[in-house]
């Protein structure tokens, strides 16, 4: 009598045989089940790269995937609630390549799977300098969680994407939980190339590790996790200020973005891209100059949204408001509270990264307020500009708005007082006549007849210059010494080695004659030839009048 078989077991089966008398291998399976109490999937794959190679959602629960035979099997794993796009960004972030600064990703993957993430970003200096910052603060003796802010569209969440690249390349093995805000608050927990998404309560377990990651962008983070924290995110001090309070926080600023890194991007990703709107209208680098003095630093802009016109239209109507009181108003407070518009008002950043000011978006918006200033009192603006030395935040605004006032009266020729710094402290007027303004991305630009302003503002030797008349330097201060070296890169275009400090009329009798500077920042004793031939003036300006 055969012994009875336990239920539901079936009698063994004799082996199949290949051709050659071998046994012969059933295909390997990978089965798409839903674990209970689990509202994801539980997905079991031989190797990662196979989730980015099936679209999951052609596959319901129990069904079995007999296929897999052909994909390249290497380990075990489990994904749950996965996110494809997500997962096909993390699984491939390692095969990402970096070329003359250029982060690119393999193609058809985005970063963190989004559509508007990119394929590609520019690695600013920037993050470089931020990015060592963030490591040094979480993993100090006593951690701290860190805020990066700033003006609004100029690459925070890109960094954040950087700073994932940077977490796996220095270990392959961390875990990283993300969090979006928009469109909806949502977590994604990268780990071991997986990829998956959860609610706003989910992967608590590696949030409570202080080996894990927490990354936040836009939204307040969990106060109780006890990961290595960073949150980038806007001014609005309603995002981090309850947070902020209640951690261990420590604070950096994120700049606007130079010419160069600009025109770098435009060159790498943009250069004569055609208008969706309209297939006559190129993106130039005339474009991008006019983009840039009107709106700034900012790539959203600037680069992003270059052929939306409708954003001309809100600069204009932000300007026409009144909300430029407001504006001027709050510089000063920590953060850009509610009615301030970013597209008027940018933070402008030290070398440390620690603190901030605000300053006009662009030339555009400070001739602006200029002019707002002037209507609304004579001696507003003169005011304004010669503010109390007391608030260190207004002084870049107040340089600023100074500089802008004054390039169109030197344009315009004079007549100007004049002193000599030269100790004989002989005053005198001079007239330089009407010159056309015109901006300039390389010395080789410039030519005779001309008043000319630097593109860039990293070009350290002068605010502007007219060939045949002299070098300009505009400052509300009564010390600005000069690097020398910068000065030398004008000694080929400038017929008339004059260098004027064009100064508040405040300033005018109290002026010094300025030092030079080295390259290493100290004074300069042993002079090159054209430095030592310059003469210095104060030149005085009466806004009020």
């Amino acid at each position: 009598m055969e012994a009875a078989l336990p239920s539901g077991k079936r009698p063994a089966e004799d082996p199949k045989l290949d051709d050659d008398g071998a046994v012969k291998k059933k295909p390997r399976k990978t089965t798409i089940r839903r674990r209970p109490g689990s509202a994801g999937q539980v997905i079991h794959f031989d190797d990662i790269n196979a989730v980015s190679m099936l679209n999951l959602k052609n596959y319901e629960n129990e069904d079995e995937i007999t296929d897999v035979n052909s994909l390249p099997f290497k380990s075990s794993i489990l994904v749950t609630n996965v996110s494809t796009t997500t997962l096909r960004f993390w699984s491939r972030l390692p095969d990402a390549t970096i070329d003359k600064n250029i982060l690119r990703l393999v193609a058809g993957t985005s970063f963190m799977g989004r559509s508007l993430g990119g394929c590609r970003m520019l690695i600013r200096n920037s993050y470089q300098e931020l990015a060592e910052k963030v490591f040094r603060a979480v993993t100090a003796d006593r951690p701290f969680s860190v805020l990066v802010t700033g003006t609004p569209g100029i690459g925070k969440t890109t960094f954040a994407y950087y700073m994932c690249y940077l977490i796996w390349q220095r270990n392959p093995d961390a875990v990283i939980v993300y969090e979006f805000a928009e469109p909806s608050v949502t977590r994604f927990l990268l780990k071991e190339r997986l990829a998956t998404r959860g609610a706003t309560d989910s992967y608590t377990f590696e949030l409570g590790s202080p080996d894990s990651w927490y990354i936040v962008d836009g939204t307040t983070p969990s106060f109780a996790a006890e990961a290595k924290t960073l949150l980038v995110s806007s001014p609005e001090v309603s995002v981090f200020n309850k947070w902020k309070k209640q951690q261990r926080t420590v604070r950096y600023f994120m700049p606007t973005w130079t010419w160069e890194e600009l025109e770098t991007l435009y060159h790498d990703s943009y250069e004569n891209m055609t208008s969706a709107f309209d297939p006559n209208i190129k993106f130039t680098m005339d474009l991008l100059q006019h983009r840039f003095l009107k709106f700034g630093g900012v790539p959203r802009t600037v680069l992003f949204k270059w052929d939306l016109g409708e954003l001309e239209e809100d600069l204009e109507e932000a300007l026409g408001r009144s909300d430029l009181q407001k504006t001027l108003d709050a510089v000063g407070q920590a953060g850009i509270q509610s009615g301030v518009s970013d597209a008027l008002m940018h933070l402008m950043v030290d070398e440390s990264y620690t603190r901030s000011h605000y300053e006009p978006a662009s030339s555009y918006v400070s001739k602006s307020i200029i002019d707002y200033l002037a209507r609304k009192n004579r001696d507003a603006l003169q005011r304004f500009i010669m503010a109390s030395e007391d608030i260190p935040k207004l002084g870049g605004l107040r340089g600023k708005l100074f500089e802008s006032a004054v390039h169109p009266l030197l344009a315009r020729g004079g007549p100007f007082e004049i002193r000599a710094l030269d100790g004989s402290e002989s005053r005198s007027q001079v007239t330089f006549g009407q010159l056309d303004s015109q901006h300039f991305r390389d010395v080789s630009e410039i030519v005779d007849s001309k008043y000319y302003v630097p593109l860039s503002e990293t070009f350290g030797a002068i605010d502007s210059l007219g060939p045949s008349v002299g070098m300009f330097q505009i400052t509300i201060k009564k010390d600005h010494k000069v690097k020398a070296a910068e000065l030398m890169k004008l000694e080929k275009c400038v017929k008339k080695p004059h260098l004027y400090f064009v100064v508040p009329w405040e300033l005018f009798e109290v002026c010094p004659k300025q030092s030079y500077l080295g390259t290493d920042g100290r004074k300069l004793t042993n002079l090159p030839t054209f430095v030592k031939g310059i003469k210095q003036f104060a030149l005085g300006i009466k806004l009020g009048v």
